[in-house]
């Protein structure tokens, strides 16, 4: 029961984990959108070449370099915008992957509880009967049930190590 708990915990703590890294992520894609969207309103004042207030003239060198700086600035935006999308995707599928296997192990574990207390009601149904043998049989299969379920336990320790560590 310990090692369930502690497995329930593991999982919590990844949940946790992928849901906070999760949230920075689409807060940090945000931010990149709105600098980018920022620079591209900066850029189009220079589309015209004339200030939009007093109609100056900005074809100068010290505009020019303005311009190509913004423009650069524009560019890296856009590559961190595309890496901030690719790992807010990826991190969405470790998520839903993680909630799948934890899905699963929970299922599995439940049948097995529910056959080992199916199996214990028997017992105590033949007790009654006092048929020995097939109480020893039962009771070997209550015990190779406890081990699989301690296996799968292990399991899932198993699944949170490789998902935390993304092999």
């Amino acid at each position: 029961v310990s090692q369930s708990r502690y497995a329930g915990d593991e999982f919590k703590t990844e949940e946790t984990n992928l849901k906070t890294i999760s949230d920075d992520s689409a807060k940090v894609l945000i931010e990149t959108r709105s600098a980018f969207q920022e620079l591209e309103r900066r850029l189009k004042l220079y589309e015209s070449d004339k200030c939009p207030s007093c109609e100056a003239d900005l074809s100068g060198p010290f505009h020019e370099n303005m311009k190509s700086q913004l423009i650069e600035n524009k560019e890296r935006e856009a590559e961190k915008i595309t890496e901030s999308e690719d790992a807010l995707i990826k991190i969405k599928e470790a998520e839903s992957d993680l909630k799948s296997k934890k899905v699963t192990l929970t299922e599995k574990g439940n049948k097995i509880t529910l056959k080992i207390k199916e199996i214990q009601s028997e017992i105590k149904r033949m007790e009654n009967v006092k048929t020995c043998s097939e109480i020893k049989t039962l009771e070997k299969i209550i015990n190779n049930l406890n081990e699989t379920k301690d296996k799968l336990n292990e399991d899932s320790f198993k699944i949170v190590e490789c998902i935390v560590t993304g092999k």
